[in-house]
């Protein structure tokens, strides 16, 4: 499993949201208040198996955070991720990253696990 967190300094909540729903194939979101949950899975034919995921996006007065948990893409009897959990860490990382720059907007990346 691999954990990454985006600290957005502006309040573009629902901008973000908007955003990660646009770009990333998802199979349910929900959003209630301060929070906003983007859940999916996906094949990865690198390691024959599906790889879940969630990202979570809350609030405060201003800033947003975009947590990152991705899942199960591992194979084998060691559970080798062949780097699949990283790639779509890397997807989310693109979207913030470009989201930032086109709105001149400062972040940073936390990699939790």
């Amino acid at each position: 499993m691999r954990i990454s967190q985006f600290n957005i300094q502006a309040a573009v909540f629902q901008e973000i949201c908007e955003a990660l729903v646009s770009e990333i194939m998802h199979l349910h979101t929900y959003q209630s208040g301060d929070t906003f949950l983007l859940a999916g899975e996906e094949y990865r034919l690198r390691t024959n198996s599906y790889q879940s995921y969630y990202v979570a996006v809350r609030r405060d007065a201003s800033s947003v955070f975009v947590e990152v948990n991705c899942g199960g893409g591992g194979e084998g009897i060691f559970r080798i991720s062949w780097g699949s959990e990283h790639a779509f860490i890397s997807v989310v990382r693109d979207l913030v990253t470009n989201f930032c720059e086109h709105h001149g907007i400062d972040f940073e990346e936390v990699e939790v696990r």
